[in-house]
């Protein structure tokens, strides 16, 4: 249980330097750092969502759609990513 509470904690700070990167217009790190963040947790929703903005705002319209639609299917009900679709 401690495991995966750390590993969740490890993800969410990839999640925010992702999130951070994205702010400062430094994309290609920015979809580095969320791929790590989702890496390590799946569920990392935020992480998957924003991924997929990145993919979309870069051109990238099929990766984005993959990501949210994974998004969706963790977490059907209550998600940012229906809105994106």
């Amino acid at each position: 249980m401690k495991n995966i509470r750390k590993l969740r904690q490890i993800s969410n700070g990839y999640y925010n330097l992702g999130l951070s990167l994205a702010n400062e217009r430094n994309l290609s790190s920015a979809l580095n750092a969320l791929s790590i963040s989702f890496g390590l947790d799946k569920n990392n929703i935020d992480a998957r969502n924003l991924y997929g903005l990145i993919q979309f705002e870069m051109g990238e319209e099929a990766k984005a759609l993959i990501s949210w639609v994974i998004s969706i299917n963790i977490k059907p009900t209550g998600n940012q990513a229906q809105n994106y679709l």
